[in-house]
């Protein structure tokens, strides 16, 4: 999966864990989401894809506080039906109790009625630091 480049199958699953923090800070949702599907592709620059479905977790803020990222900035940008998320520098989020949480929430069942999002990502890296230097998430509503 990582073959003829630096990328190491942590620094991805860093960069997943910071869009999963992004992704149930700025929803509306009452429940949490999770990654169920992902594909990744890395030539010059990464190409992936993921599934986001409803967990059957509620989400309170408490979930949210002490969380804290190590290096990154972000831009959200949310319009009917798409969002965009554009991550500077992504390292790792410290959010354990976020994280953790989502590691037990078993996901809603797959019915018609159930939103999902699919999310298209670019990951450029920086090969002098050998790093990811930004990711760029498009999710759009199925």
């Amino acid at each position: 999966m990582f073959a003829r480049n630096f990328m190491e199958k942590n620094k991805l699953n860093d960069v997943y864990d910071v869009f999963k923090y992004l992704y149930n800070k700025y929803s509306d949702d009452p429940y949490l989401s999770n990654i169920k599907n992902q594909s990744f592709t890395m030539i010059t620059w990464g190409f992936g894809e993921i599934e986001v479905v409803k967990t059957k977790c509620r989400r309170i803020e408490i979930d949210f506080y002490k969380c804290n990222f190590e290096r990154e900035s972000y831009y959200v940008r949310r319009t009917p039906g798409e969002k965009m998320y554009y991550i500077t520098l992504p390292g790792s989020v410290r959010c354990r109790k976020l994280l953790s949480k989502l590691v037990n929430c078993p996901f809603e069942e797959q019915t018609e009625q159930l939103k999902r999002e699919i999310c298209y990502f670019e990951l450029y890296p920086d090969y002098i630091e050998q790093n990811i230097h930004h990711v760029r998430f498009n999710c759009y509503t199925k």
